[in-house]
């Protein structure tokens, strides 16, 4: 057993599994409503386990899903049904159908092991976003985002902490940590911004609530159907340059290095749109992808 799984059954040896709402059966495929052209092929297994979560409010533990399958299936020897289990779910996790959840959420130690094993096993997180207005929808980006970067909040609060502790303990001015926390929170909050945009224009476009936050490791983007191409450039342009414009007028406006540090952050956001990054790397497809 190698150190993670290890960690993991030491922690975990239990855990939730829930399926997205928009996850449907049709046929011999599930298919993913809110990305119509998404759709994995399954087996009679695979259906059963799929209907086994759906009809339990799409949520269920893992050990009860065991158990279910163990009785159906009695002949199956248990370790083999655990790994045939297994990879069918993280089939479903990597194109982003089901979420695995801890539900020690009030256990700190264990929300920190959960988050750093999820980290290191690249398991995937889906976030569906509701309804249309724009400050709904930064809410619950601001939420998704925070969800993702928990490990790297946390380590970074407390560096900002001992900071501070060291400042007053030699008797430093303090007065420079807060352009660091305009340093964190530029972060945190510039990339849900950055990804806000791309859904609010993405649904001004199509006129359906469609789309979701996908999370894996320290990287989040928005998931959505194909588009003609005018219309996919405005919505990868709109993310990094918005966020871009609202850092400048920030930038212009404000007379405090802490506020110049957060809104340089925003400002950043406009290398994005160079090949080498995401948004830059997904127009260049769009150009050269023929449609």
């Amino acid at each position: 057993m190698d150190i993670l799984a290890f960690i993991h059954y030491l922690f975990f040896p239990d855990y939730t599994i829930s399926i997205s709402d928009d996850a449907r059966i049709k046929g011999i495929f599930i298919i993913d409503e809110s990305v119509p052209s998404k759709k994995i092929k399954i087996n009679q297994v695979g259906t059963i386990i799929f209907k086994e979560i759906e009809k339990n409010d799409r949520s269920i533990r893992y050990s009860r899903l065991l158990s279910i399958l163990k009785e159906k299936y009695p002949a199956i020897p248990l370790k083999v049904l655990n790994d045939d289990i297994s990879k069918f779910l993280y089939s479903l996790n990597f194109v982003n159908l089901i979420n695995y959840k801890n539900f020690y959420k009030f256990n700190f130690i264990k929300c920190f092991m959960w988050n750093f094993v999820k980290f290191i096993k690249g398991y995937k997180n889906r976030y569906d976003l509701k309804g249309y207005n724009l400050i709904f929808l930064l809410i619950q980006v601001i939420i998704a985002v925070f969800d993702t970067y928990l490990l790297i909040g946390i380590f970074l609060f407390y560096m900002w902490l001992f900071i501070i502790f060291i400042c007053i303990y030699y008797h430093i001015s303090s007065l420079w940590v807060f352009d660091i926390l305009g340093l964190i929170m530029g972060l945190f909050l510039s990339v849900a911004i950055h990804e806000t945009i791309h859904v609010y224009t993405y649904r001004k476009i199509i006129k359906k609530q469609t789309g979701y936050l996908s999370s894996k490791m320290l990287m989040i983007s928005f998931v959505r159907e194909i588009l003609p191409l005018k219309q996919s450039l405005l919505v990868r342009v709109s993310g990094p340059f918005i966020t871009a414009l609202l850092g400048g007028a920030l930038f212009i406006f404000s007379d405090r290095v802490a506020f110049k540090v957060f809104s340089s952050v925003f400002i950043f956001h406009v290398v994005n749109l160079l090949p080498i990054f995401g948004d830059g790397y997904s127009l260049i497809t769009d150009l050269f992808d023929k449609r």
